[in-house]
């Protein structure tokens, strides 16, 4: 089970290495567009800009919390499921309740 959620890690963390570095560019892209727009709008201003890359950094560290508990649970959910599914049913939501938090926090 530890080296099958293993192999189950470093590709969830490959997947959103390569998630992370299609994003950078939109982020950029889209933050710059935002700052340039608000230099030609009286009605908006660049701090826009900054607070979507803040945004778009905080939901990016969300989502690497969020893979980092969910692959760290799958096995431990697997291993309570073997005695029980009401144990394998607690590991789970603690498991999804960290992501919950930290997504709320993150908003926050």
């Amino acid at each position: 089970m530890k080296e099958i959620s293993n192999y189950i890690s470093v590709g969830a963390m490959a997947f959103l290495k390569a998630e992370w570095k299609i994003l950078a560019y939109f982020v950029i892209v889209v933050g710059i567009l935002l700052a340039v727009l608000a230099q030609t709008n009286p009605h908006s201003h660049w701090l826009i800009s900054v607070a979507f890359v803040i945004g778009a950094v905080l939901s990016a560290l969300a989502g690497y919390i969020g893979m980092r508990s969910a692959t760290l649970a799958n096995v431990r959910t697997a291993h309570a499921a073997r005695s029980s599914l009401k144990k394998a049913l607690n590991v789970s939501f603690g498991g999804g309740a960290v992501m919950g938090v930290g997504v709320a926090g993150m908003a926050v």
